[in-house]
C-alpha cells in the first residue's frame, strides 16, 4: 500500500475497501497484544487449508490499529495489503 492510501485509511477513516480490521494493545484490551500476533493471524487466515467465511484472499485489505504503547518487536511484513495505523497518530 502506498503512503497516500495508508494515510487516507488512517486519518480519514476511508474503510470502504477494507475486508477485515484487527486491533493491538499491550494491555490485552484488543484482539492481540503484539503486532506480530496480528500479522501471524493475517497469514494464518490467508493460508488456511480449508477456506471458509473467516478466510482471507491476498487481494483483501487488512487494517490493523495499534494502540499507544511500547512495542519491542522486529517486524517483517510479507503479507500484501496490510495497513498498520497508530490509534493516537491522527486523533
Amino acid at each position: 500500500m502506498n503512503t497516500k492510501s495508508l494515510n487516507t485509511v488512517c486519518r480519514e477513516g476511508n474503510t470502504d475497501s477494507i475486508a477485515r480490521e484487527f486491533s493491538v494493545s499491550t494491555d490485552g484490551s484488543a484482539d492481540f497484544r503484539t503486532i506480530t500476533e496480528a500479522l501471524d493471524a493475517v497469514k494464518a487466515l490467508r493460508t488456511a487449508k480449508r477456506p471458509d467465511a473467516t478466510s482471507l484472499q491476498e487481494d483483501e485489505r487488512i487494517h490493523i490499529t495499534i494502540s499507544p504503547g511500547t512495542y519491542k518487536e522486529k517486524l517483517v511484513i510479507r503479507q500484501p495489503n496490510v495497513a498498520l495505523c497508530g490509534a493516537g497518530a491522527y486523533h
